[in-house]
């Protein structure tokens, strides 16, 4: 028996805390906590840590604290501890397994005598915070590079970067074309060149062309693709394309519209969300260092530019008379003003200035002609020929005659003119996105953090129906009928950048309660934190979807009369086949008997037929899943190699039967002959498939996760998985495939679509499916096959015991 806690008393006689007391304080605990005996059994755990171990609390005493993790982490934790016992003193390691990262410190436990009796065990996790420390890192080291490398070696880096952080093989960045239907292929990542043959670099195709990659362009959301190979109507991949497993596919947007996209693939987990966190920011980071550089590249190139029309001239330029008029310019300065040359020779710089400079500038001048300053600049505003205002940098410097003497003037203009239109609409661009922000149909209000109005749109005053002068000062559970003022005061405390998203009730002025999506962010503005809120009226969306439910609840009345009246129709047809032949051999038998006649040949007949009908009744109670009693354990994979020899003899020569077999196992507790029944009515169903052609069917015996049961295509489809893993038999063709519209109805009694006519194969191994407490999953695709799984829970020792 595992060692108790007893309920000691402290030095001055108070009791202290009991066992139930400490268990309740260690569950509020955010972190995995346990208590340990030297030989590595669990005596006492908090909640946290028994949900990371997948166990009841209750039953976590005596529990192998290791038993569950990967075996080089099991082995480092183990020996953390033992070096705990021999030094007598606390040890903190990280470790990392199950793609999550942990921080961990194990604290000795002595008792009164100084002995170690007992140890603390402390695990936390820290994968956000080590994603979030090794996404900085990459950020700064691909800051340090983009000062450097070219642009392709650049984009590179960046993938091979996401390919770290988030454990991807392969990494891609393609740029989306301006007319929002072409993809340029740009850049792979260091392994995905190497692993890949294909050449696509600098091809362009059209949208409609590309792959399940693009549905991120399509869809404009991120995409992720864990399962890629059961994907149906895959466009294929290029010849020398390295397979895809897994991939993650980020669209990069830049005011509205799509650039460009960044994707990983083929890790060896699942990808989750904080992927798409990493990869959208490295891709988001990635393009504004590529934009940023077509921007240098472009500046330095007008420079270059710049300086070779400067130096022919190009820029305008004028020189002008101590007495402030001009006396030549440029070809260059007579377009900016809209003159000719002879027409602004003699012309006051009072001519061609803006009323509101003109005092600056000639202050300027005389400065600079007193040789009070060497030069100066200024942004001066010209008056074009035609009136309108010409912006222009001017540089101004005075030259000397070779005694020292002032001799003239020398300015040189460059046009700003396109500049200032640009801050111009800059400016307009502002206050565009402040009307959006007024004129959206969502409501969004800005908190602060004890959840009080800090800034609203009109919108959300009128979808709760307050006056603006209402809204302000008033607090979030001041409208919201959903969360209670102590929830809503947590959630503004615990909020990060990354938000939530959820549903909940807003409550208007008038006392009506309307459901409202919700999405909420952490921002800081001038120093300050904020909360963004935006709030969307779902009431005609909620009413869409109860009205969609109540169709879909009708249309599954309606398929359940079909099939019922499928059902009865076929029984019918069929028993009365029988009962004619029943009836008919006795009429025959009783004809004999009044001429004398004893033979038993009509009496057999007319049993004959009977049985057929008692063998249709035993199909309909094995189809309504009625559970035999033969229900014993039994080695999944020896129950179907004992079929094989019987399975074979049934096919056709042309047919090719595989299987994929474990020496043993997996153990279910099943009737043995029901098993085989399936098994033969899956496979008879898999060579029908093929027309009378030749085929290939595969059979496969495994266990399979519960995580990794499909959920569609998934019969009954009520069923739900209760296990942690069950034991699948898998049956594989080639055939034809099943179209999406029959596999509704593939295992309704009698139905048929074309070659089936038996009609109650399928049913009958959905029943026994069913009597086993099981699934059927189907997949198919057109063309190229199906593969029907059928899984089992498995047998344990816990459920033998139950049975005894």
């Amino acid at each position: 028996m595992p060692s108790q806690i007893h309920r000691p008393e402290s030095d001055n006689g108070h009791p202290l805390l009991c066992e139930q007391e400490i268990q309740s304080l260690l569950d509020a605990a955010p972190h995995a906590f346990f208590l340990l005996n030297p030989d590595g059994s669990i005596l006492l755990a908090n909640a946290a840590m028994a949900a990371r171990l997948r166990c009841p609390l209750e039953a976590i005493r005596g529990v192998d604290a290791f038993g569950q993790d990967e075996p080089k982490v099991a082995e480092h934790r183990r020996a953390m501890v033992r070096r705990v016992v021999e030094m007598g003193r606390p040890v903190s390691f990280t470790d990392r397994q199950q793609g999550r990262t942990f921080e961990n410190t194990v604290y000795p436990l002595p008792n009164r005598a100084g002995d170690l009796v007992r140890l603390v065990f402390f695990s936390r996790d820290i994968t956000a915070r080590k994603q979030m420390e090794d996404v900085l890192l990459a950020r700064l080291r691909l800051s340090e590079a983009a000062t450097s490398l070219p642009i392709d070696r650049l984009l590179q880096r960046f993938l091979d970067e996401a390919e770290i952080l988030t454990g991807s093989c392969v990494g891609f960045f393609h740029f989306f074309e301006s007319d929002q239907q072409t993809i340029s292929l740009q850049t792979w990542s260091s392994n995905t060149l190497g692993l890949c043959r294909a050449n696509g670099k600098g091809l362009h195709y059209h949208l409609d062309t590309a792959g399940f990659w693009a549905d991120c362009i399509r869809e404009r959301r991120p995409i992720i693709h864990n399962a890629y190979a059961t994907l149906p109507n895959k466009k294929g991949l290029p010849s020398g394309h390295v397979p895809v497993i897994r991939e993650l596919v980020v669209p990069l947007f830049r005011k509205g519209r799509i650039v460009a996209v960044f994707g990983v693939g083929n890790k060896s987990q699942d990808y989750d969300e904080r992927d798409v966190e990493i990869v959208s920011t490295l891709g988001d980071m990635a393009w504004d260092i590529v934009l940023r550089r077509k921007e240098e590249d472009a500046l330095r190139e007008s420079e270059t530019r710049f300086r070779k029309i400067y130096e022919h001239m190009g820029v305008g330029v004028a020189r002008v008379s101590l007495d402030f008029r001009i006396q030549a310019a440029n070809a260059a300065y007579c377009r900016m003003l809209g003159y000719r040359e002879e027409e602004l020779i003699g012309m006051h710089l009072r001519d061609i200035t803006h009323p509101e400079v003109i005092e600056e500038n000639l202050e300027r001048q005389r400065q600079l002609g007193a040789g009070l300053i060497d030069h100066y600049s200024m942004e001066k505003r010209f008056l074009h020929k035609d009136g309108h205002t010409v912006y222009g940098l001017l540089n101004a410097s005075l030259i000397r005659d070779a005694e020292g003497n002032p001799s003239y003037f020398l300015g040189s203009v460059a046009d700003i003119t396109e500049r200032k239109t640009a801050e111009g609409l800059l400016r307009e661009e502002s206050e565009r996105w402040q009307m959006l922000f007024e004129k959206t149909r969502d409501g969004i209000v800005i908190l602060d953090e004890t959840a009080k109005v800090y800034a609203f749109n009109r919108r959300f005053a009128d979808m709760l129906g307050y006056s603006p002068e209402e809204i302000e000062g008033m607090y979030a559970w001041d409208w919201d009928a959903h969360f209670s003022k102590e929830q809503i005061q947590e959630m503004a405390r615990s909020i990060d950048d990354d938000g939530h998203h959820f549903e909940t009730l807003h409550r208007c002025k008038d006392g009506r309660i309307f459901p409202v999506e919700l999405s909420n962010s952490r921002t800081i503005y001038r120093g300050q934190k904020l909360i963004l809120c935006i709030c969307r009226d779902i009431s005609e969306r909620k009413a869409a979807e109860a009205e969609k439910q109540a169709l879909e609840a009708r249309n599954r009345q309606l398929q359940k009369a079909e099939s019922l009246g499928r059902m009865a129709g076929a029984i019918a047809h069929l028993f009365n086949n029988q009962l004619y032949v029943v009836t008919g051999n006795l009429e025959m038998a009783m004809e004999d008997l009044r001429k004398g006649i004893y033979s038993d040949e009509f009496l057999v007949a007319a049993l004959h037929a009977a049985r057929r009908a008692a063998d249709m009744c035993r199909l309909m109670q094995v189809y309504l899943g009625r559970p035999s009693m033969g229900h014993l354990p039994i080695d999944l994979s020896e129950v179907c190699r004992q079929s094989l020899a019987h399975l074979q003899d049934t096919l056709p020569q042309n047919v090719l039967l595989e299987t994929d077999f474990p020496m043993s196992g997996p153990f279910i507790r099943a009737d043995a002959y029901r098993i085989r029944q399936a098994l033969a009515h899956l496979v008879a169903n898999a060579w029908e498939s093929f027309s009378d052609g030749p085929g290939r069917i595969r059979l496969v015996v495994k266990t399979v996760s519960a995580d990794h049961i499909p959920v569609s295509g998934r019969f009954p489809v009520d069923w739900q998985p209760s296990e942690t893993a069950y034991a699948c038999l898998e049956v594989s063709d080639n055939g034809c495939g099943i179209s999406e519209k029959d596999i509704e109805k593939l295992f309704d009694p009698f139905y048929t679509t074309k070659f089936i006519g038996r009609g109650l194969g399928l049913p009958v191994v959905m029943g026994i499916v069913k009597a086993h407490g099981g699934a059927i999953i189907v997949q198919t695709e057109i063309g190229r096959g199906s593969t029907l799984m059928l899984c089992f829970p498995l047998d344990t020792p816990e459920k033998t015991e139950e049975t005894h």
